[in-house]
């Protein structure tokens, strides 16, 4: 389905499947989403801001651009997605899974405490991770 540039804001998801999707530039913000799954979907430039993910996977997905901001994520598997220049400032994240994930230039680190990662990504991260938090290395 292309579901871009869709208007779901406030929108309640609950046991739902989304697979092969087109949907750049979605508007998910504020929305509440339980139990849902996202497989080989493009949400590229995608708003989930102030929205609830509780128990959601997105498999094999781009999320280039795409804002978190002020977003709750509860139970959230990002499983070999590309995560690229996404925001997650002021998130509150709890048991989120992005091992096999690449992310590049993401926005907001500090807020992803509790973000579970393999070895290779922190090698790949390190130095975003030390300039969000004001690391002088030399």
């Amino acid at each position: 389905c292309d579901l871009s540039a869709a208007v779901l804001s406030d929108g309640i998801f609950n046991r739902v499947r989304f697979s092969n999707c087109r949907m750049a530039g979605i508007d998910l913000s504020r929305a509440a989403l339980h139990n849902v799954t996202f497989v080989g979907c493009r949400l590229d430039m995608g708003n989930f801001r102030f929205a609830k993910l509780n128990g959601v996977t997105f498999e094999d997905c781009t999320l280039i651009e795409s804002d978190f901001q002020v977003g709750e994520l509860s139970d959230v598997t990002l499983s070999d997605c590309t995560i690229e220049r996404a925001m997650f400032d002021q998130c509150k994240v709890r048991n989120v899974d992005a091992r096999g994930s690449e992310l590049r230039d993401i926005h907001g680190w500090r807020y992803l405490r509790g973000l579970t990662i393999d070895h290779t990504q922190l090698v790949s991260i390190a130095p975003e991770l030390a300039s969000d938090l004001g690391l002088k290395i030399q």
